[in-house]
């Protein structure tokens, strides 16, 4: 469409639109504006230039995509006789104008349900010619112009000069997601607060705390300077529940420690660091910060804005909240504090009502739970004391058989009392026992005298029936005690356990999870099966999709190993792989044996542990070892790197930026710690590929009311609506994100793969097949369809 507003244009203002939409279709859902690109777009009219193709990808990320249906059209909006270039004059206003009159003709005709704005021009034009713009006020904040939705973004040719600006880009994307596309931009909820301007009601809010057995309190407070050395406090404000807030004054200061210094709650705060110095410059208290939203988020996503607007309008979908004082900053000070009092509560409130709400949403996971079925765990808790007491009998039995004297052992071991009959329980008993009586030689020597740790009795060869059972008891008793009654203990009356997600706390990186550990419910090795008594609730499947081979496809990246990497590039089974170089024509034992060299190798496993596994020969074990790493040489130099690194006193750090010290080493630790150094990167890289998966998948699977439930190492379980159509669309959009994450975070070119399972439970999970999009149940295919109506779903 040509433009002939202005005698000197010969502009071009143009539609296309991008969607498998009929192409004569004329309103659509998003209509992006942007300026002329450059003078290769002018030169052939086109209006497909990386700006749109960088906008267009970002959105596809986000779950906006073409394929879905959505009808995106990009307008051309200027396309002047001399195309604008860095260090030109601007367009007149003559020309905007007209252009202007234009585009408003060709929007109308269109009737987006939203608009994009890319860059200044874009939005002067749209919005109004005429008048000064302060363009940087105006990104990523939804306007009403002319009756359309409109969110102005920077532009994305910015990129190809000044790539650090891509940061700013994708905050702009997420704030059009969460508080755009996905649902409309709400004012801020208005916060209601008390001042507590007497002693009287300062303890009548501790009370109120107290009685309400209150968990978690968000605090703030206001200063005179950012610099903490000059600041004078003015107020400090506290929030328990949505929507309210106590104002501290200044008049007060000398109890606001009072709501976190030893308190039965705990606090919230953003960049609390801040506010510590504050009142440890102005004398208020010692502060312990335990928990921060600022770095929550920053766990979550290293890569975005941490403060606190952005994190209220990303999370919260509010609009950018503005105070009666932020023009006059610089005015408050101790003279101007009454002048600017009840902005000064306004401030305070609000930022401590947010930051409370943003804890309870960066706790995503943890807020879900998951759901026990409470008669089956009752019902282990039954079968694994029977198994307890019996085997516990069966040592007494035995010990007594192999010449448990009471008597001879109280006066060998100085006992101070007399044990009615042996006890399993004992180390001291047990180890009298073994080592005195039966004299046997462990092969693992402690410092500690005739020790009976689990690794020292294992390592016992030829073991007595009496050892067995100790060790098979111990298993009973960690079961039970760690695995079943924990869960129940921490359940809430619900049956929901929520569980604590820490990255701060391995140094391998991994993410880990405590009261309870729900990562290390294991079904494979546990006597009984645990994980099914973890239950998808009415209404849904319990789902887990992983990562195939994780830790061994991190590897041949790290190291760059040609030959394992093209294991993985022509899709062979690497277990099969390992064992013909190791065994040639081999059988099933020994191919179980190139499957525990494969992952035990990155774990530093030794010659020995293998022969104790498999009984077989130190010579045997060595040799295995060596062939594998002279099939693999890429991953052995790997390995021989990172240990050098360690003894040369470096760190080793992961391509997400995470990084491993290891301090001092001494003679007795240097073992273990370079077994630590060899598996670190490749740890703690397929934690972080999950976490960072996740995190990527979250908001399109809330939007299905799909919810994340777990997260263990390199597998994500999540709760699906027992929907057939459903459950394939999520399986195909999980295994595609986390397939290509690597690709898109590192430009992997180490194909990654995903297996999907489905199931009521966390024990008994189907295997889905991506090619057929049904079950596969002993080798058979079952339609999907078929098996939750068969399973009442």
């Amino acid at each position: 469409m040509r433009c002939n507003l202005c005698p000197e244009c010969s502009g071009v203002l143009q539609s296309t639109q991008y969607t498998h939409s009929p192409q004569n279709q004329t309103s659509c859902d998003i209509l992006i504006i942007r300026e002329q690109g450059n003078a290769s777009d002018y030169k052939n009219n086109s209006s497909t230039g990386k700006d749109i193709r960088i906008i267009l990808s970002e959105l596809d990320k986000i779950g906006i995509s073409l394929e879905s249906g959505v009808v995106i059209k990009n307008i051309l909006a200027i396309g002047c006789k001399i195309v604008k270039k860095k260090g030109a004059k601007p367009y007149s206003k003559e020309v905007l104008s007209n252009c202007s009159k234009k585009l408003l003709q060709l929007v109308f005709a269109i009737n987006p349900k939203i608009i994009i704005t890319l860059g200044a021009t874009a939005l002067k034009i749209w919005q109004d010619p005429l008048t000064a713009l302060k363009i940087s006020s105006e990104y990523g904040v939804l306007r009403e112009v002319h009756g359309y939705k409109t969110f102005p973004m920077l532009n994305p040719q910015v990129l190809l000069y000044t790539p650090a600006e891509y940061k700013t880009l994708l905050h702009q994307i997420n704030l059009f997601k969460s508080s755009v596309w996905d649902k409309a931009e709400v004012e801020v909820e208005e916060t209601k607060y008390e001042i507590l301007d007497t002693v009287d009601k300062i303890f009548n809010a501790l009370e109120i705390l107290k009685h309400e057995k209150v968990k978690w309190i968000a605090m703030d407070t206001e200063t005179t300077s950012l610099d903490y050395r000059e600041a004078n406090f003015l107020v400090g404000g506290v929030s328990y529940k949505k929507g309210h807030a106590w104002v501290i004054p200044r008049e007060m200061k000398h109890l606001f420690n009072l709501f976190f210094h030893n308190t039965t709650w705990k606090t919230i705060w953003q960049n609390g660091k801040y506010d510590k110095r504050i009142l440890w410059a102005n004398k208020l208290g010692e502060l312990i910060i335990q928990h921060d939203v600022m770095y929550m988020h920053y766990i979550l996503d290293e890569t975005s804005a941490h403060g606190l607007e952005y994190l209220s309008r990303y999370y919260l979908g509010v609009k950018p909240y503005k105070y009666k004082m932020n023009q006059n900053w610089k005015s408050v000070n101790l003279e101007s504090y009454d002048e600017y009092f009840s902005a000064l509560c306004e401030r305070v409130a609000v930022d401590c009502d947010n930051t409370l709400q943003l804890a309870n949403k960066l706790y995503m996971v943890e807020q879900k739970g998951m759901l026990l079925d409470f008669s089956y765990f009752s019902e282990l808790t039954v079968q694994l004391g029977d198994m307890i007491s019996i085997t516990k009998e069966q040592i007494i039995t035995k010990a007594n058989e192999l010449g448990w004297d009471v008597k001879k052992y109280a006066i060998e071991t100085g006992a101070k009392s007399i044990p009615m009959e042996f006890n399993p329980n004992s180390s001291q008993q047990v180890g009298w026992l073994l080592y005195k009586v039966l004299q046997i030689e462990p092969l693992i020597k402690t410092k500690t005298k005739d020790s009976t740790d689990k690794k020292v009795l294992e390592s016992i060869a030829d073991k007595p029936e009496i050892v067995e059972l100790i060790l098979k008891v111990r298993k009973y008793v960690k079961e039970l005690s760690t695995y079943v009654l924990a869960p129940l203990k921490l359940a809430d009356h619900h049956h929901i356990i929520r569980t604590n997600f820490n990255l701060h706390s391995t140094a391998t990186g991994r993410l880990s999870s405590s009261q309870p550990n729900i990562q290390n419910q294991s079904s494979a090795n546990a006597v009984t099966n645990i994980r099914k008594g973890f239950i998808a609730p009415p209404g849904y499947i319990l789902a887990e999709i992983d990562y195939a081979g994780a830790e061994l496809r991190w590897a041949a990246y790290l190291s760059g190993c040609t030959e394992l990497t093209k294991v993985f590039i022509d899709n062979i089974n690497l277990h099969h792989n390992t064992a013909v170089k190791m065994f040639g024509n081999y059988n099933k034992a020994q191919k179980l044996r190139a499957k525990a060299v494969n992952f035990g190798i990155l774990y530093g496993r030794e010659a020995q542990s293998f022969c104790d596994e498999f009984k077989i020969s130190l010579k045997e074990a060595k040799k295995m070892i060596q062939i594998w790493l002279d099939s693999y040489p890429g991953v052995k130099n790997y390995l021989a790197w990172t240990e050098m690194q360690v003894k040369l006193g470096n760190y080793l750090e992961t391509p997400f930026g995470r990084r491993r010290r290891f301090g001092l080493i001494s003679s007795s630790s240097i073992c273990n710690i370079l077994n630590e150094a060899k598996n670190f990167p490749i740890q703690s890289c397929s934690s972080d590929l999950t976490l960072s998966s996740a995190l990527y998948m979250y908001y399109y699977l809330k939007n299905r009311d799909v919810h994340i439930v777990n997260l263990v190492h390199d597998s994500i379980v999540m709760y699906i609506p027992s929907k057939a159509d459903l459950i394939r669309k999520i399986a195909h959009y999980c295994n595609y994100i986390m397939v290509q994450r690597p690709i898109e975070l590192f430009d992997c070119k180490v194909p990654f793969k995903t297996d999907f399972e489905i199931g009521l439970n966390w024990g008994e999970l189907i295997e889905y097949s991506y090619e057929t999009k049904n079950l596969i149940i002993d080798d058979q295919e079952v339609i999907l369809e078929e098996w939750l109506q068969s399973h009442n779903q």
